[in-house]
């Protein structure tokens, strides 16, 4: 099959993105599924690296992605919203993890 990924970029509680997934993977694609809520959470750990010499890539719980070896992506219920008793600090953390979700969008290959 194809040596191409998939990303999907949806929340962990997101009830049709487990199926999808199962669905690619019985046809033999690679997925990764970039649960937004526990980034932000920071119950997952997840950072984009940018190099001149190594493009770009993702580091999510645990695992390297070449962002280049993304074939293609679905983008399904990424807004995530942190929730904290100091609203100050769920806002930063919110805008954050946008920001690095829209980074990664931006980065990846057309």
């Amino acid at each position: 099959m194809s040596e191409k990924k998939t990303l999907i970029v949806s929340s962990s509680q997101d009830t049709t993105a487990p199926f999808v997934e199962k669905n690619l993977n019985q046809q033999g694609y690679s997925v990764v599924w970039y649960k937004t809520d526990l980034v932000a959470k920071g119950h997952v750990p997840a950072s984009l690296h940018i190099s001149p010499t190594n493009g770009a890539t993702l580091i999510y719980n645990g695992k390297t992605i070449d962002l280049h070896s993304i074939g293609a992506a679905w983008q399904r219920k990424p807004t995530v919203e942190i929730q904290f008793d100091d609203k100050a600090r769920g806002l930063t953390l919110t805008k954050e993890i946008r920001a690095l979700q829209d980074g990664i969008w931006d980065i990846l290959p057309k």
